[in-house]
């Protein structure tokens, strides 16, 4: 992932990437896979949550780019934050963990 967040180049082509990709409505794939991508919350996903979830939403976005027609400036709106704020959980873990590893 720190790869990913840092050089904006990702090759994970697991399963549910995949499936994303050739869902009819990829807002809706990671709705159904995440929730409400409006209230992700940091405790709920561990540090290979998050970076799973980044590749998804990065792959989502690319996906809607392509296709904005599809997709209404709320859902884009929605999936750039959910991105963002999954970016910076990814950083506070990892952080947490440097953190502990110092003082520890």
């Amino acid at each position: 992932m720190k790869q990913c967040i840092f050089e904006h180049s990702c090759n994970c082509p697991c399963n549910a990437e995949k499936d994303l990709e050739s869902s009819d409505n990829v807002y809706i794939f990671l709705q159904e896979l995440y929730g409400d991508l409006a209230i992700l919350s940091r405790e709920k996903y561990n540090i290979n949550d998050l970076e799973c979830a980044y590749c998804l939403i990065k792959s989502a976005l690319e996906t809607v780019k392509l296709n904005k027609q599809k997709y209404s400036r709320r859902k884009i709106y929605s999936l750039t934050t959910a991105k963002n704020r999954i970016t910076e959980f990814f950083l506070e873990q990892t952080l947490d963990r440097i953190r502990n590893f110092i003082y520890s």
